[in-house]
């Protein structure tokens, strides 16, 4: 499930690893998700979300709400958004404003082009963030593509959430738009340019039964 509505998705802004809250709206749709769990008794015993609290706020209102605070949650930079590079706060419509239709739809709307990176003294940089001090510095992108997102994502995916459906029935995994897509990309074999036809509404689960 993508996380709730944040400030920057109401602002049509790159979020990216920008860590922003939810907003009002986001807060009540995690609550709303949370009824329809409890209204249709589903049970989640493990939960997964990315480091950034947009994720994690959602999933903690809806573990809340359906009294599992006890259950083991995971949280990993591997499920992060995509990183956009220098182009983190920027408005969407902006960027072909400033670099041109052609390089905004290449940088954002094709697999394997990813934005101008970050350079190492950007307070945006995630390798001087004390949220990421404990992950190796090589690891963490200052700009990604969407291909590159995937080297992180699906790894993960195959290594440590599936495995986990040995232990647990029901899993619920709270990421973002792009890392979402490319796990269904990954699951059901989708084209790289019919990805970005997917597309992951606000706090609104997708429901997928491996047995």
């Amino acid at each position: 499930m993508r996380h709730g509505e944040s400030q920057w998705n109401r602002e049509n802004r790159l979020t990216g690893w920008t860590d922003i809250d939810l907003t009002g709206k986001g807060v009540e749709e995690a609550s709303l998700v949370a009824e329809s769990f409890k209204r249709d008794s589903i049970t989640i015993d493990k939960a997964y979300c990315s480091f950034l609290c947009r994720t994690e706020k959602t999933l903690k209102i809806i573990l809340e709400s359906c009294g599992l605070n006890n259950i083991s949650v995971e949280r990993s930079w591997r499920l992060n958004e995509n990183h956009y590079g220098v182009l983190q706060g920027m408005y969407r419509n902006m960027v072909g404003e400033v670099y041109g239709k052609k390089q905004a739809d290449a940088w954002l709307s094709s697999y394997n082009c990813p934005p101008p990176p970050l350079t190492s003294d950007d307070i945006r940089n995630p390798r001087n963030e004390v949220l990421y001090k404990d992950i190796p510095k090589e690891l963490l992108p200052l700009s990604e593509s969407y291909n590159d997102l995937s080297k992180r994502v699906i790894p993960y995916w195959e290594e440590c959430i599936i495995p986990s459906l040995k232990d647990y029935d029901t899993i619920l995994v709270v990421a973002h738009g792009n890392s979402l897509r490319e796990i269904l990309k990954h699951l059901y074999n989708i084209p790289e340019n019919d990805m970005f036809k997917i597309n992951l509404s606000t706090a609104n689960p997708v429901i997928l039964d491996f047995t």
